[in-house]
């Protein structure tokens, strides 16, 4: 095949890599830090010690761990570039056709599916320490303000929208 496309069903990849990556690569750093989002605690499940935050890995070397973090990085900085950078509506897909290093063809359109797995990457991304909390709280923020906008059938979202003006599509 001489293009690759990293769809809806790859965001859920991507997510799934990066909770695999924090499970694996964190700490107990964020044990005990708050429930409620506040400080620069951001939640999360209870923990044995009854804090919140993850576990740390056992059985896991230093070197898994860095392999493992430069993946969530990586998957980090794809999830960032099929982000509308004016709307901020995450693309649904990116094409590199040929081997290329760079997208050749974006997949300008969104859906519902798509908002929530770039809202779980960004708390994965955020709990990895690959983006801070203050960046992690503004790009939810900036997203909910764009899926505010959007407009709905007695109260749904549609299945589809343009990620660049956020108009109803009927289909890709």
């Amino acid at each position: 095949m001489s293009s690759r496309s990293i769809g809806h069903r790859a965001r859920l990849l991507v997510v799934v890599t990066m909770a695999a990556a924090l499970a694996l690569t964190t700490q107990t750093a964020f044990a005990g830090t708050p429930s409620d989002g506040s400080a620069s605690g951001g939640g999360g499940a209870p923990s044995a010690s009854g804090g919140t935050g993850v576990l740390p890995a056992q059985g896991i070397s230093p070197s898994q761990r860095r392999e493992l973090r430069a993946i969530a990085a990586d998957t980090w900085s794809s999830v960032l570039a099929a982000t509308d950078p004016v709307t901020h509506l995450p693309l649904d897909n990116l094409t590199y056709a040929n081997g290329s290093a760079a997208p050749t063809a974006y997949g300008r359109y969104t859906s519902a599916a798509n908002v929530g797995v770039y809202l779980w990457s960004i708390v994965s991304a955020r709990d990895l320490g690959l983006v801070s909390t203050a960046g992690a709280e503004a790009m939810v923020r900036r997203t909910l303000t764009s899926v505010r906008g959007l407009d709905r059938y007695q109260g749904f979202l549609y299945q589809w929208y343009d990620t660049s003006t956020g108009k109803v599509i009927r289909g890709p």
